[in-house]
């Protein structure tokens, strides 16, 4: 029974492998008493998802989120999976627009170099690395298109919604949700 739903932390995500050859509803009995017994151990985070396989509709994947959030402390920010209905999916704009209407954004170009720092009163993104002994402060969300190895706070003010996201991290975190 527990090796039909193995739950994994990558990188930048955590990956739930599910067994494609039993019936979903015991996968999601499996999926709750997995969630539930590490729920102390993944603690209060914010996270992507990756379901991997078993090829998904979209109720099943519905099914297995609210799974997930209602048994634990995650946030979900990103779900990964393959879908069985994908072909072609209309997406609600509406219901997108929390994450389009970010507000104030500060674009930074090139490598924030050692002992730099940017401070910003709504999001920040860095097109380029940044490296270690650099800070970047930011009211919203910070964004690193490249590597990360400086110390990164996101979320200044109480945004509880804030996150932090690079292409790579540093092997060990130095990142903070204020």
């Amino acid at each position: 029974m527990s090796n039909h739903v193995i739950i994994k932390g990558k990188n930048d995500r955590l990956v739930i492998a599910l067994n494609p050859d039993i019936d979903f509803l015991d996968l999601c009995d499996i999926l709750k008493t997995k969630i539930l017994e590490a729920k102390d151990f993944i603690g209060n985070s914010r996270m992507a998802i990756e379901f991997s396989g078993r090829t998904l509709t979209n109720e099943e994947e519905n099914k297995l989120i609210g799974i997930i959030t209602d048994n634990s402390d995650i946030v979900i920010s990103y779900i990964f999976s393959k879908r069985a209905d994908s072909e072609e999916e209309n997406i609600d704009l509406d219901h997108l627009n929390p994450l389009i209407e970010e507000g104030k954004t500060h674009f930074y170009r090139g490598t924030l170099r050692s002992g730099s720092k940017i401070e910003s009163d709504g999001n920040v993104v860095v097109l380029g690395d940044v490296n270690p002994s650099s800070i970047i402060k930011a009211r919203g969300n910070v964004i690193v298109l490249g590597h990360l190895n400086g110390t990164v706070y996101a979320g200044l003010g109480g945004d509880d919604r804030a996150f932090i996201a690079a292409i790579y991290f540093k092997s060990y975190f130095n990142y903070y949700w204020v």
